[in-house]
Order: structure tokens, then C-alpha cells, then sequence
């Protein structure tokens, strides 16, 4: 009897202790990788905000090819002193880039999940301030956004110096 108790104490933890993984997980992934300050821009500047999220797109300048057609191309992000630089960059150029994404990777809509009972005050203020978030580039060319910045500040303590 006692362990058919235990079995079902063990069997009762397992998708605790599955959650618990996921979001170590999930938050180590968030830190690490490197991090580029992105210009971004709404989506739809008629309606920032969709319930929970903010939709947006970065501001990111493309080129075309020669011959006028977008062509397969790769953001290359460069570290140097002063900052970062984004380039557009044929695939075969990428090896010399800091880290690298798929045009294709960082085409909108994106979202951004914000709590629904600051949505107002924050649509009001992102269509007053220059917005921009953290991209973290992962080593095998997948990316996490990090924090929403209102001139340069953390989306909250912009919204607490309002």
C-alpha cells in the first residue's frame, strides 16, 4: 500500500518538475546570446495594441538585389565600440558577421506581450517616444526579444517618469 502511495506522490511531481525544466529553460535561452538594441515601429500605427500585445515591426533598412528583386539575404550584426552596425548581406558573407539572421526571420508582424491594464497609457506614450527592443541572436541563428525601451528606459520606468 505504502508503495503504491509513493508511486502516486512520484507520478503526481513529474509534470512539476516538466514545468519547473521548461521555464529554467525557457529563461536561460532569454540570457544567453547576443544582445542588439533594434529601432521598431507599430504595426498598424492606427491600432498599436491588441489586448495583450503590442504589434510591431523593426525598422530595419532592406535593400534589393542588382536586378530589382528582394533577394535571400542575411542581417549581419557587427559589435564595435560604439555600438552595433546591421548590414545586408549576401548568405555566403554571414561568416564574417558577429551573429546573423534570416531576412526572412525578421519580417512582421511581431508581437510583444504587455499586462492589458497598461495598454492604453503605453500606446499613448509609443506613439510619443522612439521605441526599440533587445534582440538576443542565439548561436544557431534563432533570436529572443528581450525588453521594450521608450527613449532609451525600460517600458515601465518610462511609463513611471510619465
Amino acid at each position: 500500500m505504502k508503495s503504491r502511495i509513493n508511486i502516486l506522490k512520484v507520478t503526481a511531481l513529474l509534470p512539476l518538475i516538466g514545468i519547473m525544466l521548461m521555464m529554467g529553460r525557457s529563461h536561460l535561452r532569454a540570457k544567453s546570446g547576443d544582445v542588439y538594441r533594434i529601432q521598431i515601429s507599430g504595426y498598424d500605427p492606427r491600432d498599436l495594441i491588441h489586448g495583450h500585445y503590442l504589434s510591431y515591426r523593426f525598422n530595419i533598412v532592406t535593400s534589393t538585389s542588382s536586378d530589382g528583386h528582394h533577394s535571400q539575404r542575411n542581417y549581419c550584426f557587427t559589435k564595435h565600440a560604439k555600438g552595433h552596425d546591421v548590414t545586408l548581406v549576401d548568405k555566403n558573407q554571414s561568416k564574417n558577421c558577429d551573429a546573423w539572421l534570416s531576412q526572412r526571420k525578421l519580417k512582421g508582424p511581431h508581437k510583444y506581450l504587455i499586462p492589458e491594464a497598461q495598454a492604453l497609457e503605453l500606446e499613448r506614450v509609443l506613439r510619443q517616444r522612439e521605441s526599440s527592443v533587445d534582440l538576443i541572436i542565439h548561436a544557431n541563428q534563432t533570436y529572443t526579444v528581450g525588453e521594450l525601451y521608450l527613449d532609451g528606459l525600460p517600458w515601465r520606468e518610462a511609463l513611471l517618469s510619465e
